[in-house]
């Protein structure tokens, strides 16, 4: 009577998820990777793949550990940046000994590297003002939400000169600013620029989403009260 143990392994994958579920892969230092991470029951051959919204294979990770983690750029496997979308990663994970499988898991990751809208449509660059003026803007994006760095969606600076190094903030809101029902655009400020000195300004819009994007959108305009 020959009896030999046997040590069976149950692999499960445990806490998966994307360290940021919409990120930036555009280089500008700003939420421009995410890590796809999970624990593993035992150590097991585990591999993460990313599929696009046409269920084609973009990137695949595999390696052998207790620990899943992929920091993904979003790129594709010839290192090509990946469009913007929806893209869904999935782990799988093998006993390396016993073959068996653990049940796989998934999630999305929403790649967004533009701001939609970041628009001064009044007054137009180049133009002279006087007494209160109102600034009008359009600030939108599909992914809006609160920018990293900041309390809001948007702020509208100003700056003296022609190329400002300091910016003092007019307004700025945690909502987007959106053509009304009859297509007019939104006041964002109304600036009284008889409390300014005479001279060359640059008027400052900012739209942050929460990708981590980034818009500034600028014009120059010249005070004579």
């Amino acid at each position: 009577d020959t009896r030999v143990p046997v040590t069976l392994y149950n692999i499960a994958i445990n806490n998966a998820q994307a360290s940021d579920t919409i990120f930036s892969p555009n280089g500008d230092g700003r939420e421009d990777t995410t890590e796809i991470k999970a624990d593993l029951t035992a150590v097991a051959d585990w591999t993460v793949s990313l599929k696009n919204s046409s269920n084609q294979v973009v990137r695949s990770v595999s390696a052998h550990s207790a620990n899943v983690s992929f920091t993904w750029n979003g790129r594709d496997e010839s290192n090509q940046q990946v469009p913007d979308g929806t893209y869904t990663w999935t782990i799988t994970a093998q006993d390396p000994v016993t073959q068996a499988q653990a049940s796989p898991v998934s999630g999305t990751i929403k790649v967004d590297t533009v701001i939609d809208t970041s628009q001064i449509l009044e007054p137009l660059s180049g133009a002279n003002l006087s007494g209160t003026v109102a600034i009008k803007g359009l600030a939108n994006d599909i992914h809006l939400g609160y920018y990293p760095y900041y309390f809001t969606t948007w702020r509208l600076f100003y700056g003296q000169g022609t190329s400002p190094t300091q910016w003092a903030e007019l307004a700025g809101s945690s909502q987007p600013a959106v053509l009304d029902a009859f297509g007019n655009p939104p006041t964002l400020y109304n600036w009284d620029t008889s409390r300014r000195t005479n001279g060359n300004y640059v008027l400052r819009l900012e739209v942050g989403d929460q990708a981590g994007n980034l818009s500034d959108t600028r014009i120059s305009v010249t005070l004579y009260n």
